[in-house]
């Protein structure tokens, strides 16, 4: 039996002051500290039947954690990785099996390239009218309804709230209470981790990034992403830290790659991982662009699948 205790000061609170949603999660995300005003304390009961299955249970818990610990200092997130292992369970042995023929083909013989693209910041021309985008409204996030393809709603709120916690800024946009487009930037980033080659790429100073663009699958086609591209473009140059903005993108979305290059980006070069037999050849095109870069960061993820 598990019973969650929460004062009913704090619901008085929540009430008075409009919120709606109460985090119940765990507070020991790193992340956590710079997303929370207020910390409340919440107890868990639980009733076992013997000493027996209370030994266990305590063996169990103290398992978890010391796991936790590990994945973290791997830079692995153990509640997704957990989530991910529970979706592919639930999918049953036939998705297993599949997920492990393409695991296996890639190790066997793949061959991937990320184009990336520039632009000056003094370069960025006007947004266009017609598409209203929210910078940082967390209530347009927590209208996100995962369909096929997309993370669980509680993943996508956690990795959204990590994000925002690094500095991050989402911009986004909601139509009948669902949100339906989302795009992210990073600002004064100065080096590039492009993970799906394995390789990292130095930016010049003074550098942003866009990246991680998603529109539901009911409102693609209608040229959002091209519209919030240009929004966000001229929203980061318009903030004065930047004065290149970069994007990146698999060289197989010729969609991506099309209206990327029709907002004014040039392309900047490209960086390739070719696996065969388990072992990875990689190279890139990018020595001349960057002789004169230095230093090191993060770039998140790709410009995104499903933003068209």
């Amino acid at each position: 039996m598990n019973i969650n205790v929460a004062s009913d000061q704090s619901a008085s609170d929540l009430a008075q002051t409009g919120y709606r949603q109460l985090d119940l999660m765990p507070g020991d995300d790193a992340d956590k500290p710079a997303c929370t005003g207020r910390y409340e304390h919440v107890h868990q009961l639980t009733v076992y039947p013997n000493a027996q299955q209370r030994h266990v249970a305590g063996l169990r818990h103290a398992t978890a954690r010391v796991m936790k610990r590990a994945l973290s200092a791997t830079g692995i997130d153990a509640r997704a990785a957990s989530a991910r292992l529970a979706r592919a369970w639930n999918g049953g042995l036939l998705h297993i099996a599949l997920a492990a023929l393409a695991a296996a083909r890639r190790c066997l013989w793949s061959h991937d390239e990320v184009r990336v693209y520039a632009m000056p910041a003094n370069r960025v021309g006007s947004p266009p009218p017609a598409l209203s985008l929210r910078r940082d409204a967390l209530d347009d996030l927590l209208t996100f309804k995962p369909v096929p393809g997309t993370s669980p709603r509680q993943e996508f709120l956690a990795r959204a709230r990590a994000r925002l916690g690094n500095g991050d800024h989402v911009y986004t946009c909601v139509e009948g209470g669902t949100l339906i487009h989302h795009g992210w930037t990073a600002e004064n980033q100065s080096c590039a981790l492009l993970t799906e080659v394995a390789q990292e790429l130095p930016l010049p100073p003074r550098s942003s990034v866009l990246y991680d663009y998603y529109t539901h699958p009911g409102a693609r086609g209608q040229g959002i992403y091209t519209r919030s591209l240009r929004h966000m473009l001229h929203a980061v140059a318009s903030n004065g830290c930047s004065d290149w903005i970069f994007i990146w993108v698999l060289a197989g979305n010729g969609a991506f790659r099309r209206v990327i290059e029709q907002a004014g980006f040039d392309y900047y070069g490209s960086a390739f991982q070719r696996t065969v037999l388990g072992f990875a050849r990689r190279s890139s095109t990018f020595a001349a662009s960057t002789a004169q870069a230095r230093q090191t960061v993060s770039l998140r993820v790709p410009v995104g699948e499903d933003a068209l």
